[in-house]
């Protein structure tokens, strides 16, 4: 065991042996086990977490599983899995090799003796069969620490042995959640497959977890941190043009999990994909002047990435409509998933419902990805500036609570509406269009990080003001010098982003340019 180095492998410095007695020391982690965190301490994890988990267990199990001399572990359950607290979430680690040997074991298991190296409800159907436990028998077990996270329940709680072993050896499961995400809900589905050889192996798994934890990074900024004051121009930045190099009038910007920007080229009607610290981009979708045809956009203003569809998401504001493009190569045009809407911002949640705002009906729609009417989350009360509407709502945020934040554009606020809320929370501004530190003058972009604090491109005050939770004013992070096309200069701020380290980075309508501030 000393020679196991991984960073999802507990890590075991020596043992204490006495007389009759006998010790492992091992590292500490501080929270205890999986099966605690989820069933005694009752903490509620965000799906993002959820995942992060998932994809730690199946890391450490992997490692185990492709040594050189394999390793099955032979009792995973989540009693098995050490949590730490981390930076960004939580560490995990596999523990308990007591029951472990080579997978090059002589298959001398006796089919007489009904003894389980295992714990009954996390068994696969082979080894209730007596039969030899194999990777994919780790596998199925797996599963169902899975479903441990999607349910927060004990599996078959409170179920006779019999009981438990009869439905298994018949094929039945607990029941999956319908609110689990639609890649989780499969992925369990997969590890506990009746037959073995119907389940991924440990490698197959890393990889079919990696890409949903990537669909979104909220980082953990610190209350008082400072960025930088001179921004470095990272896309654009060279007068307006439809070369590849450039930018005009873009709007909203994602940034992927792998550093890679996603830009709404507004007035070249494209989307463009530019690389961290290349020179120039790449045209991802549009990019065929403006027209209402399936490989056209027309002017389109946010966009997102979907990574379990491999995907892109756009607001096709010119042609009132929510496209779809792959990103897979050679794709040539996209597919409507929503149409009939003045469509300007889009937000995604843990759950892949798509938010969308309409700047013709002044509200917020809800849609599960398919789906073309959605569910009204905000506003809908006709054009005004009372709490239950809004008035041109542009770009939106969701948090891990489904809790929607909007840029309320012509009513100078910033307004929060909690999941099933019939009218919002005016977070910052909402006192007249102004430069006060009370005020805001056509908010654009916004973001809410881990500590609920509020940052927001002040569009026509050319400046990022940052609002911690339940304050009644901001601050000036950034900008704040006059409209101007300096380094510490912004000209008609739009979107707003950060990526996994904190840094932060601002789209310029009027610079036709992407500005990056570096985190201090």
């Amino acid at each position: 065991m000393d020679n196991i180095r991984c960073p999802n492998i507990i890590s075991f410095y020596g043992a204490c042996t006495e007389t009759g007695k006998y010790g492992l020391v091992m590292e500490y982690m501080s929270l205890g086990s999986l099966y605690k965190l989820l069933h005694e301490d009752n903490l509620v994890l965000t799906w993002p977490e959820r995942l992060s988990i998932a994809f730690q267990t199946s890391n450490g199990i992997n490692y185990l599983h492709q040594l050189p001399e394999p390793l099955l572990h032979r009792d995973i359950k989540s009693l098995n899995f050490l949590i730490e607290r981390a930076y960004e979430g939580y560490t995990v680690k596999v523990c308990d090799f007591g029951l472990a040997r080579t997978r090059n074991e002589t298959t001398r298991q006796s089919k007489s003796d009904s003894t389980l190296t295992c714990t009954l409800p996390w068994t696969a159907p082979e080894i209730l069969r007596l039969e030899r436990h194999t990777d994919k028998s780790d596998i199925y077990s797996l599963g169902v620490v899975f479903w441990e996270l999607a349910t927060y329940e004990i599996p078959y709680y409170e179920y006779p042995d019999d009981v438990i072993r009869a439905s298994v050896l018949a094929g039945d499961r607990l029941k999956i959640p319908e609110s689990t995400p639609s890649v989780f809900r499969e992925l369990i589905k997969k590890c506990w497959a009746q037959n073995p050889n119907d389940r991924p192996n440990s490698s197959d798994l890393v990889e079919i977890i990696e890409k949903p934890i990537q669909v979104r990074v909220i980082p953990k900024i610190p209350v008082n941190a400072r960025w930088t004051q001179n921004g470095v121009t990272v896309a654009g930045g060279n007068e307006k043009s439809n070369a590849i190099n450039r930018l005009w009038s873009p709007e909203g910007l994602f940034i992927d999990d792998d550093q890679t920007m996603i830009i709404a080229d507004s007035s070249n009607h494209r989307i463009i994909q530019w690389k961290m610290d290349d020179t120039s981009g790449k045209i991802v979708a549009g990019g065929h002047c403006n027209g209402n045809q399936l490989h056209q956009l027309y002017y389109p203003t946010d966009v997102l990435t979907d990574k379990e569809t491999d995907s892109i998401i756009i607001c096709d504001w010119g042609n009132g409509r929510v496209v779809r493009w792959s990103c897979r190569s050679g794709t040539t045009q996209g597919e409507i998933l929503v149409d009939n809407i003045k469509c300007w911002g889009l937000a995604i949640d843990d759950q892949r419902y798509l938010y969308v705002s309409d700047t013709s009906k002044h509200e917020v729609r809800r849609y599960r990805i398919g789906d073309k009417n959605g569910t009204l989350v905000a506003g809908g009360n006709g054009q005004g500036d009372g709490l239950n509407q809004l008035n041109w709502p542009t770009y939106l945020f969701v948090d891990q609570q489904q809790t929607i934040y909007v840029s309320d554009n012509n009513n100078h606020r910033v307004m929060k509406w909690n999941e099933g809320a019939k009218e919002g929370i005016v977070v910052a501004g909402g006192q007249g269009k102004g430069n006060a530190l009370t005020q805001l003058s056509y908010p654009r972009g916004l973001f809410v990080d881990m500590l609920g604090t509020l940052y927001v491109a002040d569009s026509w005050n050319h400046r990022v003001i940052r609002w911690p939770k339940a304050a009644t004013q901001g601050t000036v992070i950034l900008g704040g010098n006059g409209e101007g096309r300096g380094p510490n200069q912004f000209n008609s701020l739009r979107g707003l982003s950060f990526d996994r380290h904190g840094n932060l980075y601002i789209v310029e309508f009027g610079n036709h340019r992407v500005q990056r501030f570096s985190i201090e």
